[in-house]
């Protein structure tokens, strides 16, 4: 009887983490809304077509010696082969399927209760869904959650795979200038597990110096593997001169403050009160 209701309960989980990713894959399918859409199917197209990465403005007949930094280049060489070989449609799944592939390396790092990890990485979803869509962006979901699954996998289990830091470095710094948030994380995750160390704050999970080390040391290859991008070093500085940019940050929308005014906001509202 105990093995019945046993396996009946993990039945139930399976089914409700089954008709959560089947809902949030639904969700994550949504027509293309994002302008720059038609810009990264150009420059794929470009990219293809001419066998070269350009290296200033080939669109605009006003500015075309505009320095350009195409630090978007594979995902756009991406999104043009998808769309030769589906159109739209197949674009619309594949990003639907980045996205719940997303949120489901999320879901396996929740070691709590089912029905509690389901709302939290619902929670996290809807507070994202307002970026969602055919974009290169949907890749820095994607690797950032890796990220944190390798660490999550040698802190609380155990496996060493921490040189595929180094590797995943090396295919986002060509995918998005977003691959920085990579690096960041792992500064954040050795100066988290140090500070443990040092302010005695330790217990059985806590990263032993030795361990801190080798984490150190996928940074740094990391850092290395980051300059084999057709910009090289530059794509280490670029993060900071789009930080720094006034026009981004007055006429682009998602550099604004969210209104919370809208509802569309709330999830993230909630996620920061949470």
């Amino acid at each position: 009887m105990r093995q019945a209701q046993s396996f009946l309960k993990l039945d139930t989980r399976r089914l409700l983490t089954l008709v959560f990713f089947v809902l949030l894959f639904t969700m994550a399918v949504r027509e293309l809304r994002d302008p720059d859409f038609w810009w990264h199917l150009a420059t794929g197209r470009y990219i293809c077509q001419t066998g070269s990465i350009p290296r200033h403005d080939v669109f605009s007949y006003t500015v075309p010696d505009h320095r350009w930094i195409t630090h978007e280049w594979l995902s756009q060489v991406v999104i043009w082969t998808l769309y030769l070989l589906g159109g739209l449609p197949l674009l619309i799944l594949v990003a639907a399927l980045v996205i719940t592939l997303s949120f489901a390396l999320v879901y396996v790092q929740c070691e709590g209760w089912t029905h509690l990890a389901v709302f939290a990485v619902l929670l996290g979803a809807l507070a994202s869904a307002i970026t969602w869509g055919v974009r290169p962006q949907m890749f820095n979901i994607l690797l950032a959650t890796a990220f944190t699954l390798i660490f999550h996998l040698y802190k609380v289990r155990g496996r060493n795979l921490l040189w595929l830091y180094p590797l995943l470095t090396a295919l986002w710094v060509n995918l998005h200038s977003g691959f920085f948030l990579g690096l960041v994380l792992l500064g954040c995750f050795i100066v988290g597990e140090g500070a443990q160390r040092l302010l005695g704050c330790v217990h059985e999970r806590t990263l032993t110096w030795r361990q801190m080390r080798n984490l150190a040391l996928a940074l740094g290859a990391s850092v290395l593997t980051a300059l084999l991008n057709p910009n090289t070093y530059e794509m280490l500085i670029y993060p900071f001169e789009t930080l720094g940019s006034r026009a981004m940050q007055t006429y682009i929308q998602e550099w604004a403050s969210p209104n919370f005014h809208q509802t569309q906001y709330w999830p993230f509202a909630l996620l920061l009160l949470g």
